[in-house]
């Protein structure tokens, strides 16, 4: 299954990108293990192989996750994590599977995808305040 890239939320205004020449072309969405960190493309055509492109490596953006898995994301700031294999956002690191990010929204059990703030660590969470 192909990887596909639902939507950026919030990248601000000089997102840390990434130079990535591929050996294999990556499609628009994709995720890169790039060792500590993960990348993603975001180039509505995608990276050829063999070519220079950048990835986006900070960022709040929409990642599947399947709501047959009947997991809730509730808590704000909590890591997860991709799995290379299925292609969606998991609760909790396996086989086959890279630190993604935190949850940067909460989400339902039921809903197919989750607000990711890739890169970020669960001590750098952000957690929106309410003024009276």
């Amino acid at each position: 299954m192909a990887q596909t890239l639902h939507s950026i939320h919030h990248q601000g205004d000089q997102s840390p990108r990434y130079d990535h020449t591929p050996g294999g072309a990556i499609a628009c969405g994709a995720v890169v293990d790039l060792g500590d960190i993960v990348g993603l493309c975001t180039s509505p055509e995608g990276i050829a192989a063999n070519t220079l492109g950048s990835l986006a490596t900070r960022g709040i953006f929409k990642m599947r996750k399947l709501a047959s898995d009947a997991v809730a994301y509730t808590v704000i700031g909590k890591e997860v994590w991709w799995d290379t294999v299925n292609f969606k956002v998991v609760p909790a690191t396996a086989a086959n599977c890279i630190r993604l990010g935190i949850i940067a929204e909460p989400a339902l059990s039921t809903d197919d995808n989750l607000k990711v703030d890739i890169n970020r660590l669960p001590t750098q969470a952000v957690v929106p305040t309410t003024t009276t």
